[in-house]
């Protein structure tokens, strides 16, 4: 092994455990409101990222909209502000495969043309009509997933699982489907936690452009993780029916729902234990 390759490894290392030391406290944070909150808002974002890579954006860039390598964005006619740091992610590395620091840089940090992939797409009305295809969007995930959903006023105020039946409560258009979200987070986390519920709740509101919910009680590290496979679902499901605000772009990947939802396990910097 050359000088040149020896240093170009320990300088990939080195950035690593910057990466790893960057994970861990960020991750810690997650057991308290702010730190919660600045994940979740992340993570409704970019619902096509893996776990570790969306906290390591949370801590280096939480308002990021659109994340690409410079030569991505070159591609779009734009060029990366030369005094603009990166933020560092994980994937890949071009030649070896291994696991790798790369960098990215925000839509903010770069000059040129608008990127049509942030136009927004075409929104139902106002209203009833906006409310309607919000519900069936969440409808169809539940379907999707083996559940009926019904409507029926004789459980109480709150949603209920029962079996495979998502029982909503009768309630306005905005609180109905909320209802229904958390009976979602029911339905694929069996059961959540309340900071879970809340958190589907409050992405889906976000998504929709309905008013914002109260303080939601965080759920620490682990807590998020197995939320966020479900969170990429329900928000996948309300962007494909055309409701949400436009989906960001990760690396070029237009962020689509999952086909399959399930708990992940204990997560890895994609392929680089933490």
């Amino acid at each position: 092994m050359s000088d040149k390759v020896r240093l170009a490894l320990a300088a990939t290392n080195t950035e690593l455990e910057g990466l790893r030391e960057r994970y861990r406290t960020t991750a810690s944070a997650l057991d308290q409101q702010e730190g919660w909150m600045a994940w979740l808002l992340v993570a409704r974002r970019f619902i096509g990222e893996p776990f570790p890579n969306q906290v390591l954006i949370t801590a280096q860039a939480p308002e990021a909209r659109l994340l690409l390598n410079s030569a991505q964005w070159r591609v779009h006619g734009r060029m990366v502000d030369p005094d603009a740091d990166p933020v560092w992610l994980t994937g890949p590395g071009r030649r070896s495969g291994a696991p790798t620091p790369l960098s990215h840089y925000d839509i903010a940090q770069t000059i040129g043309p608008p990127v049509g992939i942030l136009t927004d797409p075409p929104q139902p009305s106002a209203g009833e009509e906006r409310a309607f295809a919000l519900w069936q969007a969440l409808t169809g995930l539940a379907e999707s997933h083996g559940a009926e959903v019904v409507v029926a006023g004789d459980r109480g105020d709150q949603v209920s699982l029962d079996g495979r039946r998502i029982i909503v409560p009768p309630a306005d258009d905005h609180a109905r489907n909320l209802h229904l979200a958390r009976g979602i987070a029911e339905l694929l986390l069996e059961p959540p936690t309340l900071a879970q519920r809340e958190a589907i709740a409050a992405a889906v509101a976000i998504e929709a452009g309905v008013p914002r919910l109260g303080e939601i009680p965080p759920g620490g590290a682990a807590q998020a993780q197995a939320l966020q496979p479900v969170l990429s679902a329900v928000v996948g499901a309300v962007r494909e029916a055309g409701v949400a605000v436009p989906a960001p772009v990760v690396a070029g990947r237009l962020l689509r729902r999952p086909e399959v939802v399930a708990v992940p396990p204990m997560p890895t910097l994609r392929g680089v234990a933490l």
